[in-house]
């Protein structure tokens, strides 16, 4: 008498049982959702970095992007003074929160005079500063108080010519975003 083969159905049952898992935890891409919901800068930090970045035709990637490496080492840094807790908070949160790609506000991009794009553009195409330049940022960070925030960014322009920095933001009296202070990591 023949045995049935148990192993080959319970291997087809693991892999669905796997394939079903990975499906349902794809980051899921959320366009235009609030900095409350713990996704992309909110459209006044957008505007903040796109306009301080001073570039003429200026491309904003679609989407959040992760972060390169672990930044709560700024926490520790003099100028945080007595905001230390809080900018050490944001800092955390923002490496939590960048762990998966937001869509970023497309609407309040084009009201900045930027495009948005979903593809990085060839490398041939930056020129320099007057050329067009790309500015990707991550997810925003809050302290646990929600009165710092932190976004990190990068801009590249050229051969060259570009740099990453990480800005914090404080809620002015009516509840929005401003800037409190850059930290430029790298430029070139």
């Amino acid at each position: 008498m023949r045995r049935p083969q148990v192993v080959p159905v319970v291997a087809l049952v693991w892999y669905f049982a796997l394939f079903f898992v990975a499906l349902t935890n794809q980051p899921q891409l959320v366009t235009g959702v609030r900095s409350s919901a713990g996704s992309a800068p909110p459209p006044e930090v957008l505007a903040i970095i796109v306009r301080g970045a001073g570039f003429g035709n200026t491309l904003v990637l679609d989407r959040t992007i992760l972060l390169p490496e672990d930044l709560r080492w700024m926490g520790n840094q003099e100028w945080t003074g007595s905001s230390r807790r809080q900018v050490r908070e944001a800092l955390v949160d923002l490496t939590r929160r960048s762990k998966l790609p937001w869509g970023v506000d497309t609407a309040a991009v084009l009201a900045l005079g930027a495009r948005a794009v979903s593809t990085l553009p060839d490398a041939k195409e930056y020129v320099g500063p007057r050329g067009p330049a790309l500015i990707r940022m991550s997810a925003m960070g809050f302290s646990n108080d929600s009165t710092i925030g932190s976004v990190y960014w990068t801009y590249e322009c050229g051969v060259l010519c570009a740099g990453a920095i990480v800005s914090f933001f404080t809620r002015s009296s009516d509840n929005v975003w401003v800037r409190w202070r850059s930290e430029m990591l790298w430029v070139s």
